[in-house]
């Protein structure tokens, strides 16, 4: 056979393995991993993934990655390999790309943005490598430690290539003498577990605060709701007593443990499950010496916890000799700017756009509703029960009706109506409202069209979880997330469900509510990220044009067409979706939120009924 006739797996076999050995990759403790996995590729229409991508060979030393190789065939162009090799490589976080024919190598370094071309089959050593990364990228003794630590695998998980890069930057941060350190992942991505691996590193290479060598270090982990707290000790695969779940108020916690999950109104003195109010607040983390502990890590640190306005700041200030590690699923924008500005620029940064085109997301649609009666304004002959409540010149935005307390069924019944013309019956869905209240009504109004629509009638096919429902709520929820388990099918919840609901199954993302945040918006669509198996999308159903005004291209990734899935769209619809939008409320001195989470005033409901002879209609886009 001549050369110019081989393919690609024949020019590796002839010249490409030869040249690597020959430069010393395959002799200890240098390492050649063929075929290495980076990502299973984008969801494609049948809900699974066809395409993987594959680097063909990523060098190794020392269990540190050290370049990639993109192989061609011999007929082909030197640089055609180009791109693979610069994205593979940037993915993995190395240094140095190689793309080759067989017949010459093309040589890639990304630090420098050079570029060269060898005219014969030559790859540069480990021995001439290492040196460069050194002037360049000295390595930490923790660093070199933490890298000789398996990775962890909790339930038999892989650790995907993001997560190593995630570990690898904060603990570069922690082994160079950094103090805080921020990373941001899209929901969904497993922020936990890699809150996880960085503990067992760490753990492991025996790093404290106080030296290697010292100690294993003892780690605070703060959350702001009990199931974001469960989760994470569920995701902590370590020995029995090394984990404690810190829980009322009053519990004396032992300071024998490693690791500390609970909640920052928990350290506040606050009941469990409670809100952070005013008045006095009896602190619980003064059960602790202000050095106890090594590594505090925040979760949903976007949420409060490093602004100066927020009582969760307080507890940070008291643990300020430990680093502290802030998890985020949002990027930096008008309303989480004072977590950026106290955490520093993110260590690793990974987006739901990156996440959907490496296929470890799913991607998403959009169907927004134009509705005349979104809004509300009186017209002559509407029955209102406290007319001397209600502003009979005023238009009342979606928002606006919900904590007036507005009671409008008709309104509720449309919505219901429309949305079912739209959204499959039987497929996992949540429907956000704007308060309890209107959560209750929706799930009534549901399960009556669905009733009248379908056939319908369990009683469980719809409900409301939110903060009134307690033990009962997570239990619906629970049930919810059991991906086998088809009923509940339906959760109308207000702010509660935000974060928190790992369902890999959600297929629809209801916005009944008008979304104040940017922040809040990249919580609620990350409830339908989680890829499932056949799921190939979900769909965002928005009635309040929340996908119009927190929209962020960068981050997101292109909104594909709800009717022919691509993007631009390719039929007569369109694919709804857009930029823009205002700047944010600063987030609430009270609870530190943004949006607020505090309880809202309830006002008396007022009842209104509509006029006969009002026209209530909807237009879909999408």
């Amino acid at each position: 056979m001549s050369p110019s006739s081989m393919n690609e797996a024949q020019t590796r076999y002839n010249y490409i393995d030869p040249a690597l050995r020959d430069a010393g990759w395959e002799t200890a403790p240098a390492k050649i991993a063929v075929e290495q996995t980076v990502a299973p590729g984008r969801v494609e229409s049948d809900g699974r993934s066809h395409s993987p991508l594959r680097a063909d060979y990523v060098l190794m030393y020392a269990g540190r990655r050290i370049a990639v190789v993109e192989a061609k065939k011999y007929s082909a162009d030197v640089g055609e390999g180009e791109t693979q090799a610069r994205f593979y490589a940037k993915a993995l976080g190395v240094r140095f790309a190689y793309c080759t024919n067989g017949r010459s190598v093309r040589s890639i370094d990304l630090a420098l943005g050079t570029t060269s071309d060898v005219e014969f089959m030559v790859f540069p050593t480990p021995q001439e490598l290492l040196p460069l990364l050194a002037q360049s990228d000295g390595e930490s003794e923790l660093e070199r430690r933490a890298r000789q630590v398996p990775w962890a695998k909790p339930g038999g998980r892989e650790v995907r290539y993001y997560q190593e890069r995630a570990v690898e930057s904060v603990i570069r941060v922690l082994g160079r003498g950094g103090k805080n350190a921020l990373v941001t992942l899209a929901t969904g991505t497993g922020k936990t577990m890699i809150a996880f691996q960085i503990v067992w590193k760490l753990m492991r290479s025996l790093w404290s605060k106080a030296g290697l060598d010292v100690r294993e270090p003892r780690v605070l982990f703060l959350a702001d709701r009990n199931i974001l707290a469960d989760q994470a000790m569920e995701t902590f695969d370590l020995p029995p007593g090394k984990c404690y779940r810190l829980r009322a108020a009053t519990d004396e916690p032992p300071l024998d443990r490693s690791v500390y999950f609970t909640l920052y109104q928990t350290l506040m003195g606050k009941g469990e499950g409670d809100d952070i109010g005013e008045g006095e607040l009896h602190v619980k983390y003064t059960k602790f010496r202000r050095d106890f502990f090594d590594l505090v890590i925040i979760d949903e640190c976007h949420r409060g916890g490093a602004n100066d306005e927020s009582a969760w700041r307080a507890i940070l200030d008291y643990f300020s000799p430990a680093s502290h590690l802030g998890l985020t699923a949002t990027p930096k924008c008008d309303d989480n700017g004072s977590t950026y500005e106290y955490f520093g620029k993110p260590a690793y940064e990974y987006s739901l756009a990156q996440g959907i085109a490496d296929g470890f997301l799913s991607p998403y649609r959009v169907k927004l509703c134009e509705s005349t009666i979104r809004e509300y304004g009186y017209v002559e002959g509407d029955v209102i029960s406290d007319p001397g409540a209600v502003d009979l010149a005023k238009t009342y935005s979606p928002d606006e009706i919900e904590h007036v307390r507005l009671v409008i069924r008709e309104r509720d019944a449309h919505f219901a109506e429309e949305l079912f013309t739209k959204m499959p019956p039987r497929e996992k869905a949540i429907v956000f409202c704007a308060t309890q209240a209107h959560a209750q009504r929706m799930a009534e109004a549901l399960r009556k069209e669905a009733k009248k629509r379908f056939g319908i009638v369990d009683s469980d096919y719809c409900v409301r979880v939110t903060a009134e429902e307690g033990a009962v709520g997570e239990q619906y929820l629970k049930r919810f997330r059991d991906n086998e388990s088809t009923l509940p099918t339906i959760l109308t919840t207000s702010q509660k469900l935000t974060t928190g609901v790992d369902a890999c199954n959600v297929r629809s993302i209801v916005l009944l509510k008008e979304v104040k945040s940017m922040v809040e918006f990249k919580q609620i669509i990350g409830r339908g990220t989680r890829r499932y198996d056949g799921k190939a999308y979900f769909t965002i159903y928005d009635f309040t044009g929340a996908t119009k005004n927190f929209r962020d291209e960068g981050w997101d990734g292109p909104v594909v067409c709800a009717k022919c899935g691509k993007n631009p769209c390719e039929c007569e619809t369109g694919g709804g979706g857009g930029g823009g939008g205002g700047k944010p409320p600063r987030p609430c001195p009270v609870c530190g939120c943004n949006p607020c989470v505090c309880p809202p005033k309830v006002a008396k409901p007022i009842t209104v009924t509509l006029s006969s002879g009002r026209s209530i209609a909807a237009t879909w886009t999408g």
